[in-house]
């Protein structure tokens, strides 16, 4: 994992009692498609909507590049992450849960509060495939 200097890691480090990961109402979640959907359970948790607005932080901003949205029935060889849950885990944990799922890489983007703006937080997947000369970032 690679940390820029003096970006704050408070986000990050948020404790999460429960995450589920499923789409559809509960009981009976499907699985999850695309690391969007992943991503948006994450920021839908208390904990992190808590945080963000006690702290003022706009967001979320998702920086994607997952390709297009699968269609509503994924055919067998598309990636997927079955309906789950995780319990007692920090934001950095879960989006590395994702990634077990959507191989890629993320990244953690700060923009400071400022005058005119609030602090805004951006987060993006950016999903590897594999070449005929070894893997590329999408």
């Amino acid at each position: 994992r690679m940390v820029q200097r003096g970006v704050p890691k408070d986000i990050l480090n948020v404790k999460i009692a429960q995450i589920s990961f499923e789409t559809g109402s509960p009981p009976a979640g499907r699985p999850i498609y695309a690391a969007i959907t992943a991503l948006v359970n994450l920021f839908e948790t208390p904990e992190i909507r808590n945080f963000m607005k006690d702290k003022h932080i706009k967001g979320p901003l998702f920086g994607l590049a997952i390709g297009a949205l699968p269609p509503s029935e994924p055919p067998p060889n598309v990636p997927y992450m079955p309906a789950t849950s995780l319990d007692s885990v920090t934001f950095s944990q879960a989006l590395d849960y994702i990634l077990k799922f959507f191989p890629g890489i993320w990244v953690y983007e700060n923009c400071p509060k400022t005058a005119e703006r609030n602090r805004t937080v951006v987060i993006g997947f950016y999903r590897l495939q594999k070449t005929g000369a070894g893997w590329m970032v999408q």
